[in-house]
């Protein structure tokens, strides 16, 4: 054998050892390819998943909130309607409790402002290619919360607003505009200034007759007394000081307005351990308003606990602290007797 034969021996055999590395690295590659193109695949049938698993959620989040709202009766009742609701509407969508490694949680947290219904659910997405890799399935977890309250969207008690014509313009234009000025409302200044002056002003006040002797509109002064008076304080601020300077501010008023007599009803116990702070500050509160009460002589106050006539009837409240129509006749009937007898009413 000559040297060119040599040679040529070594070029084939290099050809034939290149040629099997080649082919080892387009099989690697192909594998990592494939388990790139299979996880994409899988990585988004699960987003998809989770978001119908979402839409579940937020849907059975608000089937809870609807069913604690037209569900009559204490918390508890309320409360198990809405965990109730929650669950029937998940499961009619496809996602039961303990069915197919489903996990189905119905929390309902009650407070005094509102009651929040939350929905939490975790399924699993069964996957295709990431299987080959050792990971089967993937847990997928989403959570929404819907807020119930049958807590009106404004003020209670206060009365309507009276609007000067000129502010309308004002209050509806484009705020891109160049021309646009919106207007900043305020109240009239303090005294009985019951039409406001300008666009800029704003009063309270009540409807009544053209003709009606007696003056039914509210001044500014009083309104705003009356909006201070401290009516809250212990179920917002928890300050049972607030609230009697609030009292003292009020009854300060009634003698500037000559207000004779005055008949002082108060609160009877929230029913609730979620009240527990707010029955505290009433408490506090209690005594000290009392005290104030039968202090005064101009006017004349007269004191009323509601305390007894409440006590015992969980029917008078649907959430513990605002009446029931039941609740409301009850009171009325507790305050009529007391006015009739120190003639505050005939």
């Amino acid at each position: 054998m000559n040297e060119e034969d040599r040679a040529m021996r070594r070029s084939s055999s290099a050809r034939g050892g290149a040629g099997g590395q080649i082919l080892i690295l387009f099989a690697l590659a192909i594998l990592v390819i494939v388990g790139v193109v299979g996880l994409v695949l899988d990585g988004g049938a699960a987003f998809a998943h989770r978001r119908a698993e979402q839409g579940v959620s937020d849907l059975a989040a608000i089937a809870g909130a609807t069913a604690f709202l037209n569900t009559p009766g204490d918390y508890a009742t309320r409360n198990a309607a809405a965990v109730g609701a929650a669950r029937a509407n998940a499961t009619e969508n496809g996602y039961t409790d303990g069915l197919n490694g489903t996990r189905l949680d119905v929390t309902v947290l009650n407070s005094y402002t509102a009651t929040h219904v939350r929905v939490d659910i975790t399924a699993r997405h069964a996957n295709n290619f990431a299987a080959l890799l050792g990971m089967p399935t993937w847990d997928l977890s989403v959570t929404a919360t819907a807020e119930a309250t049958d807590r009106p969207n404004g003020a209670i008690g206060l009365m309507p607003i009276l609007f000067n014509a000129e502010a309308f313009p004002g209050a509806v234009c484009d705020p891109d505009s160049a021309t646009c000025a919106p207007e900043v409302y305020q109240l009239p200044g303090t005294g009985n200034e019951d039409v406001p002056q300008d666009a800029t002003q704003f009063n309270w006040t009540v409807f009544c007759a053209r003709d009606d002797p007696n003056d039914c509109n509210a001044d500014s002064e009083t309104v705003r007394s009356i909006m201070d008076g401290g009516g809250n304080d212990c179920l917002q601020a928890n300050s049972p000081t607030q609230a009697l300077t609030g009292a003292d501010k009020l009854f300060t008023l009634m003698t500037s307005k000559n207000v004779e007599k005055v008949l002082y009803f108060f609160y009877p116990d929230p029913i609730g351990s979620q009240f527990n702070n707010l029955k505290s500050c009433l408490d506090t509160l209690r005594p000290m308003m009392k005290a104030k009460c039968d202090g005064l002589t101009s006017p004349k106050c007269y004191w009323l606990d509601l305390r007894p006539t409440w006590n015992g009837h969980n029917e008078y409240t649907s959430d513990g602290i605002h009446p029931t129509a039941a609740g409301s006749k009850a009171t009325a009937a507790a305050i009529w007797p007391v006015a009739v007898q120190n003639c505050i009413a005939q």
